[in-house]
């Protein structure tokens, strides 16, 4: 029987064998009917048996990418897939936005090839079957058109016919998805971002409720067992033969009936966990909607006021959940517990090891699972609770941005005090006490976490090294305040003593002196700094951050008190007062007010920054700001009653007469002299901001010259309307030595702070150590004080200075030796050399040479360097033993460094710029005051005002015509002297009355022509010329130039001195910015 058994299965397999591959063969030729001769099917009869076998496969690969391409349809349009997630379309990371770079040129290089290799198969397929008509006429429409995947993803239309799938469509719909992943990577970066964070938010909720499901599942499972081990132990306790197997079956039955009770509570708490995921991710698509909706609104728009009450009331919403979620966290409910009977206690003794070990252990178990339990549900309640807060934040910073963006009328009303903006002031005070809540139940659950980490040495480890670090800086701290003021007194006598030049010195001691004043308060900025900057990201936690803010704003606070308190003593105190801030009663009172006024300024501080912090900047913060300024009225009142006297002594000393003077004089002892006092004080607020005002627009030189233009105008106004008679007396021979244009030699007509003083004092002291000189050029326009400068270098110099004056001008190098040897009286051997000349000098020692009018060695032309350049070996090789001071014309220097690149050998140049207005002003007082002359302004005095004192007006008056001389003269000293002694006029014994100067008729010098023209140029680039050399210098014929300078000096222009011309004073303004008009001269 086996054996006949064996025999007929061997007989069925070899049938089976023989009769497979017809049957697989029948079962897979495509027939006509099928498309199979069509498309790449039929291509070739060797190929029908793989078209056979990877029929399936493609037809499976074409459904995948479908579904693929539905899903990524979905998300381009801002939908869910239709099935699984983003990031399971995308092969990469997609938060990685190199990642995403990189796909993007792979995408398009893939799409490339896919569509190279389309146009291939399709130009195949027509070649093999041009007569056919094809399913796909064209490569866009290769078997994937939009009709074969609709919106939700389904199949087209089963009335169409059967669609032919080969590897032409699987290649289509590969294009289709790769066009569709890069349109998706093409998206802009906040678009993915949102698409992305609302998908991980749709998965965290999808994996939420699938693990609370499992969990509910596991838990009604473990339910029904322990409900069933409990029957079971109920039935062993009836049937037990004595009362201890009794009490242990009981005790069985109590264990499981606690072990159903922990698997309900399991069941609850993952409904619940399934409830918040439900209820996030509705709460996470509506703020979603909502901040989108904020981003795009228009300003001052209908919509932007629909959306803020949209976002009111889902805050109402949020404060509801985040309100349950505190209550849930405070009242997290407790689960069932295990705890043996008093009958079991009685006989645990007796009990048998095996069911003592059996209750022992289930016990240690029900209490493990019930602590796990119960940590589960406070995890969860704690969780819900954070990303409630958190929501409820970012939609109330969304409300607090809204308020400037709503319409005028909306924020009105919601910041004004209607319905609406009571209401709005009640939620932000809910929020306050919902705030408090939550940063109480927020500190618990720190410390508990701090209790936990307290185990971690690593933390440990962490925590000690910041608290040695805050001990550094509360140490540095304490030693700054304690030891510091001397420190720096110690550093201020060092560096006073090390440091010679005064003008280094003095700032660094008094930039020392501040700060030892502020030393204490500005000790505590900077150690709150280097606190918050020890804590590191520990500063940011609110218990850390909200006491860190705090103090470094009382620290700025005290720092501000104790400054401004300095700055406005030293402001205020004169000259004869005592100076010293402990002994002075001016000190306390000024410390008194300032810190008065910083007190109220720091509260609403404080109280803004907790608005800010616990509500936002809303209703409550927008009322601190519209109502802190009813403060400004109590305090104005106290400082005006303690200000009282100095109020009245500074009105009546810059007004000792009128109305309101008799008023304060007469008042100022008495009750009712506050409100006189408040007038005063307007007053003097009133003239010391115009003074403020009139300063800082005076810094501007456009302005001043502005403000010249316009008092000159004035006064011609004036001369012009009232006659004033004229008079040629001259003026007396003292009063015009006092005003002469002639170089300062005597020490009354010094001015202080001379440029480059300072400098040529380091280069002399280097000299006089035994260094080589610096050789130095004094570099000036005309009238800008050249020679006066190098007298008083001279009066400075403490060795013998040789002065040599340029009376000619002097082109060729042996003129220049036979000249040097004549001025300085050298013994030198004929014939003269540059060699011969230094070694003259230097056989004289240690001596300062000062050659005045350089400019007369150089000229503008062919061949008239030599002077200048022997002129330079000679102060360049006799440095160890002479001090070369030259002073020079400014244009003739400009010419010079020009064409020599450079004017070695001379090393330091000093230029002498214009004057500024007040320092001419300084001069022309100067010079009045040692004149011993009275000088009268009444002709001067324009637009008289009533209720204004004589006296000030005057003052107005001499500052404005000071003013307008400066502007006239460009800051030239010379100038300006000639035009003050222009306006002066004789009027009795020791008085002159000051008119408005004559100015030369400008307009005369546009007759000139251009030759004339070149001519007077040459003049300013020289400072002086002969007609010879003008003819040398210009290469015009002589008769040319004569006639030029003839008609200049008829004119006025120029004067004549040792044949050689000059433009004359009054002149001289005129003509430079005449040729700067014509591009003759630069600036």
């Amino acid at each position: 029987m086996l054996r006949l058994m064996s025999t007929l299965t061997w007989a069925l397999a070899l049938l089976l064998l023989l009769s497979a591959p017809a049957s697989a063969a029948d079962a897979a030729a495509p027939s006509p009917a099928d498309g199979g001769t069509d498309g790449f099917s039929s291509l070739d009869a060797d190929t029908e048996d793989k078209d056979a076998a990877t029929a399936v496969p493609l037809a499976q690969q074409a459904a995948d990418l479908r579904r693929i391409l539905v899903s990524l349809r979905l998300v381009r349009d801002g939908k869910p897939p239709s099935d699984g997630y983003v990031e399971d379309l995308f092969p990469f990371n997609l938060s990685d936005e190199k990642a995403v770079d990189a796909a993007r040129k792979d995408l398009r290089d893939d799409i490339a090839q896919r569509k190279t290799r389309a146009q291939q198969f399709e130009e195949q397929r027509q070649s093999s079957t041009p007569q056919k008509a094809k399913p796909h006429e064209t490569i866009q429409d290769a078997g994937v058109s939009d009709a074969l995947v609709d919106a939700d993803g389904d199949d087209a239309s089963s009335e169409q016919p059967e669609e032919i799938i080969d590897e032409f469509t699987v290649l289509m719909l590969e294009l289709q998805v790769a066009e569709a992943r890069l349109a998706f990577l093409d998206l802009p970066l906040d678009q993915r971002k949102i698409l992305l964070e609302q998908d991980a938010q749709r998965k965290r909720a999808d994996l939420e409720k699938e693990r609370a499901n499992a969990e509910r599942e596991k838990a009604l499972a473990e339910q029904k067992r322990a409900e069933a081990a409990r029957q079971k132990a109920l039935a062993d306790a009836e049937r037990a033969r004595n009362e201890i197997d009794r009490i242990v079956a009981n005790e069985h039955a109590r264990m499981e009936g606690v072990r159903g009770a922990q698997a309900f509570y399991r069941r609850e708490l993952a409904e619940r966990r399934e409830l918040w995921a439900a209820r996030a991710a509705s709460l996470h698509e509506r703020l979603n909607d909502l901040v989108e909706r904020s981003e795009q609104v228009a300003q001052a728009s209908g919509e932007a006021n629909v959306l803020y009450d949209d976002i009111v009331h889902e805050l109402a919403t949020l404060r509801g959940i985040v309100r349950e979620g505190l209550s849930a966290y405070r009242r997290v409910p407790t689960t069932s517990r295990y705890e043996t009977e008093t009958a079991y206690d009685a006989i645990r003794g007796i009990v048998s090891e095996k069911d003592r070990s059996a209750i022992e252990n289930n016990q240690q178990q029900l209490a493990d699972s019930a602590a796990d339990l119960e940590r589960q549900a406070r995890t969860l309640a704690w969780e819900t609770l954070e990303a409630s807060v958190a929501a409820e934040r970012t939609l109330n910073a969304k409300r607090v941005e809204l308020l400037d963006i709503v319409t005028p009328e909306k924020r009105s009303t919601v910041l004004g005090f209607g319905p609406e903006g009571i209401a709005q002031l009640r939620r932000e005070l809910d929020r306050m006490a919902l705030e408090g809540v939550w940063y109480r139940t927020h500190g618990e659950v720190r410390l508990r976490a701090l209790k936990d980490l307290s185990t971690n040495p690593f933390w440990i480890g962490r925590v000690t090294w910041t608290a040695f670090l805050l001990l550094i800086v509360l140490g540095s701290v304490v030693y700054v305040r304690r030891k510091g003021a001397a420190v720096f007194e110690s550093l201020r006598v060092v560096v006073v003593r090390s440091i010679r030049h005064p003008g280094i010195a003095r700032p660094i001691a008094t930039l020392i002196d501040a700060v030892v004043a502020v030393l204490s308060p500005l000790a505590m900025l900077l150690g709150v700094l280097a606190a918050q900057k020890a804590l590191g990201d520990t500063a940011t936690i609110i218990e850390l951050a909200v006491p860190l803010r705090l103090l470094l704003w009382y620290s700025t606070y005290r720092l501000i008190i104790v400054g401004s308190h300095r700055l406005l003593f030293r402001a205020i105190s004169h000259e004869n007062e005592d100076a010293s801030e402990s002994t002075n009663p001016r000190s306390e009172l000024i410390a008194r007010s300032v810190r008065m006024v910083a007190r109220y300024v720091f509260g609403v501080a404080i109280i803004l920054i907790v608005a800010a912090e616990v509500v936002d900047k809303g209703y409550l913060y927008h009322l601190v700001l519209r109502f802190a300024w009813i403060g400004v009225f109590p305090i104005a009142f106290v400082l005006i009653r303690r200000w009282r006297k100095d109020i009245a002594d500074a009105y009546l000393a810059h007004r000792s007469t009128g109305r309101l003077a008799e008023l304060v004089r007469s008042t100022r002892h008495r009750w009712f002299g506050f409100f006189v006092a408040v007038a005063a004080f307007g007053v003097v607020l009133g003239q010391a901001s115009a003074r403020t005002v009139r300063r800082f627009v005076l810094g501007f030189e456009q302005t001043r010259k502005a403000l010249a233009f316009l008092f000159r105008r004035r006064l011609e106004k004036q001369a012009a309307e009232v006659a004033i008679a004229t008079t040629d007396e001259p003026l007396p021979e003292e009063l015009e030595a006092c005003f002469s244009e002639d170089p300062v030699q005597d020490e009354p007509f010094i001015l202080s702070d001379v440029a480059g003083m300072d400098t040529f004092e380091k280069l002399l002291t280097s000299f006089s150590d035994g260094n080589k000189s610096t050789a130095t050029l004094v570099v000036g326009e005309t009238g800008f004080g050249k020679t006066s400068w190098l007298n008083i270098a001279k009066a400075k110099a403490k060795m013998p200075v040789h002065r040599i004056v340029l009376e000619r001008r002097i082109l060729q190098e042996q003129e220049l030796l036979a000249w040097l040897v004549q001025q300085l009286d050298l013994e030198t051997a004929e014939p003269l050399s540059v060699s011969s000349i230094v070694e003259s000098i230097e056989k004289r020692g240690k001596q300062m040479i000062q050659v005045d009018d350089g400019h007369l060695l150089t000229l503008r032309g062919v061949g008239t360097s030599g002077a200048w350049n022997a002129f330079s070996q000679i102060v360049e090789r006799s440095r160890a033993h002479a001090f070369w001071i030259v002073a020079i014309n400014g244009f003739a220097f400009q010419h010079l460094a020009w064409a020599r690149k450079g004017v070695d050998p001379f090393r330091e140049i000093i230029h002498l710029k214009p004057w500024s207005e007040a320092r001419v002003a300084m001069l022309l007082q100067t010079r009045s005051k040692a004149s011993g002359y009275e000088m009268v302004y009444d002709d001067l005095v324009v637009d008289k005002l009533e209720g204004v004192e004589g006296e000030a007006q005057l003052v107005s008056t001499q500052e404005g015509y000071a003013r307008l001389i400066w502007d006239y003269a460009d800051g030239c000293p010379r100038v300006a002297l000639h035009c003050w002694k222009d306006s002066l006029v004789a009027d009795g014994p020791n008085r002159v009355r000051v008119r408005l100067f004559r100015r030369p008729h400008a307009d005369e010098l546009e007759s000139l022509d251009d030759n004339e023209r070149f001519v007077l140029a040459s003049v300013i680039w020289h400072g002086s010329l002969t007609t010879e050399q003008a003819v040398k210098s210009l290469n015009l014929p002589a008769s040319v130039c004569g006639d030029a300078f003839g008609k200049l000096q008829d004119q006025g222009v120029l004067g004549q001195s040792h044949e050689r011309y000059f433009v004359q004073t009054r002149w001289l303004c005129p003509v430079l910015r005449f040729l700067r008009r014509k591009h003759l001269i630069e600036e």
